[in-house]
């Protein structure tokens, strides 16, 4: 294909676009269709008028039984393996992948 730099650099920055586009449009898709995910909630409770989940995980009687098991090691190690769980729960992951997409495009055009 006897491409010179300008045809390469055009054809380069239309399939990033492509991409740039297709990543948009699938994690506007996924935000659009994920539930929220309750799973574990026992209760609700309402402040500013808005219903927040109560989960086991977040009272005190639970963070004092895992400091009793394992130590401050413990709880930072419940709190950040919940965290990272969290991020790919709910309408987060429409999020993660246009950053996902976003950063191909960038690597692309930086290698282009």
């Amino acid at each position: 294909m006897g491409w010179n730099q300008r045809e390469r650099r055009l054809y380069l920055n239309l399939l990033s676009a492509i991409i740039l586009l297709a990543g948009l449009g699938g994690a506007a898709w996924i935000y659009q269709h994920a539930g929220q995910d309750e799973a574990g909630v026992y209760g609700y409770e309402a402040g500013n008028g808005t219903l927040y989940p109560l989960r086991p995980e977040d009272s005190k009687e639970y963070l004092r039984e895992m400091e009793l098991m394992g130590g401050k090691a413990n709880v930072l190690v419940d709190k950040f393996r919940r965290w990272f769980a969290g991020l790919w729960q709910g309408k987060i992951p429409g999020r993660h992948h246009r950053l996902r997409h976003l950063h191909h495009l960038f690597w692309l055009l930086l290698c282009g």
